[in-house]
């Protein structure tokens, strides 16, 4: 990237690095739960790239479909078509295993306590204490078991919501599906979007956390980005839906978004997309900063950099790729090319960033800093 943009990217590698095999360089085979590990599951061995410990190598002997890490300890969890299993890699012991009664056709790590699988029919989430059993948490709705394949679950904090990502390919073209849960109520609603996520930021004036379900969907029609607030709380000011523009060139006409990340660091929704490209959106204002094309072919897996305020991937070429703010230009960037100094403001003053030294010694009625 050059130096007026507001993002780095950078490539801590390949996977072909690690002796990794091409033909499993695929969503089905490598995973990464947090940016800590990642996983790639061979035909005859396990390999995780333990990016914590200056990408040391761990290798384990392990035939399974599909493997996912911990994503703080060394501990894996192990599928083999309807069994579970959970690994301690300190202690090369077996925790638990559990049969499931159905196929399993995703699963994640819900939190550092506990598992979600997901069945041809059902939701379960598995307690990571030794003596649980899967709970089934909610049954999949019909529109859902018409998908092809289901590509992404999460929940919010609280467990208060569920959401599942699935796609279908119809005439070419790929359907994306939401099944939005709430658990107070045992109710679903079907959106049509294909990526999607849960994120929380303490807004000015307000008491509790704001809470958003943010989604994307591309069809014939429209390219959209939806920011909505749930579960709002009387005490905090209501924050009006948002439907923004998503961006496609005329030269990707099958582009589609794939994954939506939420910064915590900076309130900034990174937005991939199947062909490679990156959009940046404020989380407040729904406003786009930032349209770029990072990566020559699909970031299949991405996760949230926690320190850093980024998002990290693996590509279908292999490379392990890190896309971060770049402190010492956003600001400015956000000033000359969007010309919106509210932004800019904010953003600077929520993490000290520079470029608003100007404007702040010209004005004099400044305020609205985000309380994080």
């Amino acid at each position: 990237m050059n130096d007026n943009t507001p993002i780095k990217v950078l490539e801590y590698g390949r996977l072909q690095d690690y002796d990794v095999n091409p033909s499993r360089i695929g969503f089905k085979w490598v995973t990464m739960e947090s940016e800590k590990f990642i996983c790639i599951c061979e035909k005859n061995r396990l390999l995780i790239i333990d990016r914590s410990e200056s990408n040391n190598l761990i290798q384990r002997p392990f035939k399974v479909d599909a493997a996912i890490m911990h994503p703080r300890s060394k501990i894996v969890a192990l599928r083999d078509r309807r069994e579970l299993q959970i690994y301690n890699l300190y202690l090369n012991y077996k925790v638990k295993t559990y049969i499931m009664h159905e196929d399993i056709v995703f699963w994640k790590w819900v939190n550092v306590k506990k598992l979600c699988v997901i069945t041809e029919n059902s939701v379960y989430h598995w307690l990571l204490d030794g003596i649980s059993s899967p709970k089934k948490i909610f049954d999949r709705n019909l529109e859902m078991k018409n998908c092809d394949e289901i590509i992404n679950y999460h929940v919010d904090a609280e467990e208060k919501w569920m959401l599942i990502v699935g796609v279908k390919v119809l005439n070419g073209n790929i359907l994306g599906t939401i099944q939005l849960h709430k658990k107070e109520t045992n109710k679903d609603n079907i959106i049509k979007g294909h990526a999607a996520t849960f994120t929380s930021l303490k807004m000015e004036h307000g008491i509790y956390p704001t809470k958003f379900f943010i989604y994307s969907v591309r069809n014939q029609d429209s390219s959209k980005l939806h920011i909505i607030e749930i579960d709002h709380k009387e005490e905090n000011p209501v924050i009006a839906e948002k439907a923004v523009d998503v961006f496609y060139s005329s030269e990707n006409v099958n582009d589609f978004p794939i994954s939506i990340q939420v910064s915590k660091k900076y309130y900034i929704i990174f937005l991939l997309t199947k062909n490679g490209y990156i959009q940046l959106f404020d989380l407040e204002t729904g406003m786009c900063i930032y349209v770029s094309r990072v990566s020559p072919t699909t970031i299949f897996t991405s996760v949230p950099e926690e320190i850093d305020g980024g998002i990290v991937g693996v590509n279908r070429s292999g490379q392990i790729l890190s896309i971060d703010i770049d402190e010492t230009n956003i600001v400015t960037y956000i000033l000359d090319n969007l010309n919106d100094r509210s932004l800019a403001i904010r953003l600077a003053k929520r993490n000290d960033l520079p470029g608003i030294e100007d404007i702040c010694s010209d004005d004099t009625d400044i305020s609205g800093e985000i309380i994080l």
